[in-house]
């Protein structure tokens, strides 16, 4: 379909691809990917795309992976920098300002969540019981505004609070799995102000958020068997 669209589907062309965002862990890593192979098509052919063009390209790649994707991953992949997004027609895309890092511990449960599993599986419970089901996501909805609040306000307290009243919403919405509750129990006990899944849930992993160092949290993730990655949100490409 992207080939199509670029008018290469007659082109012969061989794409390799080494991803280092693991997949299936709710990390983005297909969107990244969709990303990545219309620039590298785009540089190649001299195509002279827009980020819009881009953009646009990838999401129609995450419908095929996804089914219904939210468009926020290819968003973030595009452009690079945190954003507030609603989806819509037009999706609301603004810009979200981390005036500094947030400290923070990825940790992967090793086990692959597919997005459009869950999605399907949340749709069923929806259609039972719509009312129900539209009160969760509204709450779900103010939990994320006033989380908007607390990260340009730089209250991590209020934040991590947010995090884990939207992961009991989440579990309650049946997307997550006991090795995502366990690694959300434990980065609590270690420290983390706050921690929830990230991404559609079934698998994938957890997100940690610290008041400052972020090894405690990091460690014990390792100790109890998973993957864990600590990262500073909203930091720049460099690091700063």
């Amino acid at each position: 379909m992207v080939l199509d669209k670029l008018g290469l589907s007659d082109r012969s062309m061989r794409i390799e691809v080494f991803p280092d965002v693991p997949r299936g862990m709710g990390l983005g890593g297909s969107a990244a990917m969709a990303v990545a192979i219309v620039r590298a098509l785009d540089s190649h052919f001299k195509l002279g795309l827009t980020e819009a063009e881009i953009n646009a390209l990838a999401f129609e790649s995450e419908k095929i992976a996804h089914g219904s994707p939210s468009g926020l991953d290819n968003t973030i992949a595009t452009y690079g920098k945190p954003v507030v997004y609603r989806p819509g027609d037009p999706p609301l895309v603004e810009p979200l300002n981390v005036a500094e890092p947030i400290p923070a511990v990825i940790g992967m449960s090793g086990a692959e969540g597919l997005t459009a599993t869950t999605v399907r599986r949340v749709r069923e419970a929806w259609r039972k019981d719509s009312k129900l089901y539209e009160r969760i996501f509204d709450e779900i909805d103010a939990l994320t505004l006033r989380a908007v609040e607390s990260i340009q306000d730089r209250d991590l307290e209020l934040l991590g609070e947010l995090m884990n009243i939207n992961h009991g919403m989440l579990n309650a919405l049946q997307v997550s799995t006991p090795e995502l509750e366990q690694l959300v129990e434990t980065a609590r006990r270690h420290g983390a102000l706050g921690a929830k899944l990230t991404g559609g849930g079934g698998g994938g992993s957890v997100i940690a958020i610290c008041s400052g160092d972020t090894e405690p949290v990091a460690k014990a993730i390792r100790a109890a068997g998973f993957k864990a990655l600590a990262v500073n949100l909203g930091a720049d490409l460099d690091g700063s």
